[in-house]
């Protein structure tokens, strides 16, 4: 009987442990998430606090809403060692200082993303400019730093291009939140490798995409060119088994509210698309708040 329970108590360790041998997922809408290996939280695009259309079209302040970012973040702050940004469109940072103020985390982007965290208090020694090609360590995640480009918001143009040169107060507009440098990161990990791209536009070098064969890829799907270029100068390149679309949401929706979708996404036309040519990959939509969970078992 002692052998018994002795086993018992030994398969039970052995299966708790087995289902830690995962990447979690988590999405919280645009491309605001967090990634773990149930040691170590980072956390990306940090966005929650979602303003109306109405605000931006009159122009009004926006401001981090400390009770959503609680609400929505609060757990996983509690364990985040790194925030990441990939550039710095209100829709993209707006809620930076907060989840920094959460959190012992280490503040990761460009000169603009820098002068968004000292607008709002947080201390310089957190704060660390990015470079592109730079290799980050943080616990078992290797974390490298890619060049992104930004597609055009409408005719060709980019809203709200530019960098943010002083530290920007927490109550501007969403205007005020410059572009700056746009970045991809190539996350190596030894359960899996995952591809954030939180643009569709293909690296200027398509050699590059064969450098970065990923298990999963993460991408911002709105305004991209044709389906066809993020099949073939992003996705067939990196071989993945596993395609998250990302940034497809209606952000000036609060997160509370039913998913809805940005207007001419065209997700399901995306989706045959990437199954017409790739039958295996795997494309799990996302709720907010929702995990997908990586490990051996599904490579």
């Amino acid at each position: 009987m002692n052998n018994f329970f002795v086993f018992l108590v030994f398969f039970h360790i052995s299966i708790n442990s087995l289902a830690k041998e995962a990447l979690s997922i988590k999405w919280y809408g645009t491309t605001c998430l967090t990634i773990t290996d149930g040691k170590t939280i980072l956390l990306f695009d940090p966005f929650v606090t979602r303003p109306s259309l109405l605000d931006l079209a009159t122009f009004r302040k926006v401001q981090s809403d400390l009770n959503i970012v609680k609400k929505w973040l609060g757990n996983d702050l509690k364990k985040t060692k790194a925030i990441f940004v990939s550039h710095t469109h209100y829709d993209h940072v707006l809620d930076l200082v907060n989840a920094a103020k959460m959190s012992d985390s280490i503040l990761y982007g460009s000169l603009s993303m820098k002068n968004v965290a000292l607008g709002g208090g947080v201390a310089k020694n957190r704060v660390k400019r990015v470079k592109l090609n730079e290799e980050i360590q943080i616990g078992d995640f290797n974390i490298r730093i890619l060049k992104a480009f930004h597609p055009p918001h409408f005719m060709g143009l980019t809203f709200f291009d530019g960098k943010i040169n002083t530290p920007l107060p927490v109550n501007s507009r969403a205007k005020d939140y410059k572009m700056d440098q746009s970045y991809n990161y190539f996350i190596h990990h030894p359960l899996g490798k995952i591809l954030l791209h939180p643009t569709p536009v293909p690296f200027a070098d398509l050699n590059v995409n064969r450098n970065y064969d990923s298990d999963i890829v993460l991408m911002g799907i709105a305004s991209r060119k044709s389906d066809d270029e993020i099949l073939n100068k992003i996705i067939l390149p990196m071989k993945p088994s596993i395609f998250i679309p990302l940034h497809y949401d209606n952000f000036f929706i609060p997160l509370s509210k039913e998913l809805k979708m940005l207007p001419f996404v065209k997700l399901d036309k995306l989706k045959l698309r990437l199954k017409g040519s790739l039958p295996s990959i795997m494309i799990p939509e996302l709720n907010y708040g929702t995990s997908f969970n990586y490990s051996k078992e599904n490579r």
